[in-house]
């Protein structure tokens, strides 16, 4: 891929997530292939999960280039060094509050990272998502919503969710300490250096079912990259000169999951650090100002030239007058019916006019429809009732019309393609082997990431016991 496309890239994916945060790239696309965090099995796999982590675990900053493979300060090595030097308010829970915050992160979390439970928990809230951008009917979305609560475990995982926040708002020492010892002893890769394993979600993105196709004019790419500083996305503009055309691409937005790294925590009031220390001032300056939090990835891209346009018709010359030519019809024959390609109903990939995620079906042109918004896959734990559906990560799912960038034509989802990547979810999670032919090249290139920066950190509370 030639650098400077991953800038446009990243910000057209960025703007689909309407979330908070911000978007950074790269000096140059990255070239990556998955490996499933739960099942790896020998060193080529243990070499692409050490490389998935160190890729997405480095420390963000609004404004600056993102720095994979960052050997100077990775994420966990400053999340370590500041959990170590936290000092916390004279509070703590009880012995059941202790077995109820343990169980709750058992539901979500084992030895290996997200358990089966949580890992279809995230594949049918994002196959709901994508069915509800895409303007299911009523009784589609009834079943899908049907099917994850019973598979999907949606009212036992968002109430160990409910659990976990609900605690941590009175002490956050208990999970701090988890994470500090969970990061004293690393594994290390088929190299011998150390890193903290890192997984995403959807585990879908393993299959062909999870990529989504798409086509977008590079004037609709224009349209995102305007929003960052000009000096950010000179590459973008010095790669778009003379070029009236559009990109082809798949992609996939890969929720980034740590379960030894706690957002919240840093958001908590009960804990301070010696000698005014900051950790963030809100996104710009601090040891740890934000973090990533999605992994924008694309495979299989190409520039679609536009078609030639067609020539005018020559006039004659002056004085000469131009007559059509005169047709000489022979003797009347009856001619037999037939259907012309004009008179043929044509299936059209729809336009989704949505920021959510979607997949492949053959369908009519959508109007206006569903939007996800709020804070686009930023890791918050609070739960909500059915009636109105909120995934993993604090997305809630919004039917508010969008009217902003045009988003391309991208392939809508439909209840076959979400069957299909469903199936290929409960293949993995249950870590049966592929049947099907690998894709011809599962190379993928990573252009740039979705950040969210923490608050103003540390806020000690002024009326909590301080030792």
């Amino acid at each position: 891929m030639d650098s400077g496309v991953h800038i446009g890239l990243t910000a057209w994916l960025h703007h689909r997530c309407d979330g908070e945060g911000f978007a950074a790239w790269p000096g140059a696309p990255v070239a990556l292939r998955l490996a499933r965090l739960e099942g790896a099995e020998n060193a080529e796999d243990m070499a692409r999960v050490a490389e998935f982590s160190r890729l997405v675990n480095f420390v963000a900053q609004r404004g600056a280039p993102a720095r994979p493979f960052d050997s100077a300060a990775p994420l966990w090595e400053v999340h370590s060094d500041l959990l170590g030097a936290m000092e916390f308010a004279e509070r703590a829970w009880t012995e059941a509050e202790n077995a109820a915050f343990t169980a709750a992160r058992a539901t979500l979390y084992g030895p290996d990272g997200m358990t089966p439970l949580y890992r279809l928990y995230q594949e049918f809230r994002t196959a709901y998502q994508d069915l509800l951008t895409a303007a299911s009917g009523a009784d589609v979305l009834r079943e899908a919503m049907i099917a994850w609560e019973l598979e999907g475990g949606k009212s036992v995982i968002e109430a160990a969710m409910a659990t976990i926040e609900r605690l941590m708002t009175r002490s956050t020492l208990s999970r701090a300490q988890a994470e500090r010892d969970a990061l004293l002893f690393l594994p290390v890769d088929p190299a011998g250096a150390g890193y903290a394993m890192t997984g995403f979600a959807p585990i879908s993105a393993l299959d062909d079912s999870g990529w989504i196709s798409a086509s977008v004019e590079l004037n609709d790419i224009d349209g995102a990259v305007g929003r960052a500083p000009q000096r950010e996305t000179a590459g973008w503009r010095n790669w778009r000169q003379g070029k009236t055309s559009k990109l082809c691409f798949r992609y996939a937005i890969l929720l980034i999951d740590r379960d030894w790294f706690t957002p919240q925590l840093y958001r908590a009031e009960d804990w301070n650090l010696p000698g005014q220390r900051l950790v963030s001032d809100g996104g710009t300056e601090g040891a740890l100002p934000a973090y990533p939090a999605r992994l924008y990835a694309v495979r299989d891209v190409t520039l679609k030239p536009d078609p030639p346009k067609p020539s005018k018709p020559q006039r004659p010359p002056v004085g000469m007058v131009s007559r059509p030519p005169v047709a000489t019809l022979g003797p009347l024959q009856a001619r037999p019916s037939v259907a012309t390609l004009a008179s043929r109903p044509r299936p059209v990939l729809s336009t989704a006019r949505s920021k959510g995620l979607s997949a492949t079906t053959l369908a009519k042109p959508l109007s206006a429809a569903p939007v996800v918004s709020a804070s686009a896959l930023r890791p918050s734990l609070s739960a909500t009732a059915l009636s109105r559906p909120t995934i993993a990560g604090g997305l809630t799912l919004s039917a508010k019309p969008v009217a902003r960038l045009k988003p391309g034509t991208i392939e809508q989802i439909g209840n076959l393609t979400v069957q299909r990547r469903l199936a290929a979810a409960r293949q993995i999670v249950a870590r049966i082997p592929p049947t099907g032919p690998p894709p011809p090249d599962p190379t993928l290139w990573a252009v740039g990431f979705g950040c969210e920066s923490l608050p103003e950190a540390p806020n000690p509370h002024p009326g909590y016991g301080w030792n």
